[in-house]
């Protein structure tokens, strides 16, 4: 289950089906009050064991706020081609000036199916009187 807002509803969070090679798009908000600073946005697609989709980074600078202001992180992630079928979660970290200020976790919800078979270039390539 994953808690969404201040109203701790339960939900249980989507699985997402994908195949080796597929892209994702993550969206990942956060609310901040204080200086103008930078982040550094990390997401990951792992299990306890396995990083399947490489360490995305996204920089981004938060302007000076005297009141919690919500911003948004759009980040693609690729899936590798040489990952393991199977469940995964995505996990996101931010960081300013190199210490990690907050991260969050979404378990068991991208599936890495088995790659579909394709088939392509049909072509006649001769024919001929029998």
């Amino acid at each position: 289950m994953t808690r969404f807002g201040e109203g701790a509803i339960q939900v249980a969070p989507p699985v997402l089906e994908v195949q080796l090679g597929d892209r994702i798009k993550v969206l990942v908000g956060v609310d901040y009050q204080g200086p103008a600073t930078t982040v550094v946005l990390n997401v990951t697609v792992k299990d306890v064991h396995n990083i399947v989709a490489g360490a995305r980074e996204l920089s981004r600078s938060l302007p000076s706020t005297p009141i919690l202001v919500r911003h948004l992180f759009y980040v693609d992630v690729d899936i590798s081609s040489d990952a393991l079928e199977g469940i995964y979660g995505i996990y996101a970290t931010l960081r300013e000036n190199l210490e990690i200020v907050g991260t969050t976790e979404v378990a068991n919800v991208i599936n890495i199916g088995p790659t579909a078979p394709a088939f392509s270039n049909l072509t006649i390539l001769n024919y001929d009187k029998v």
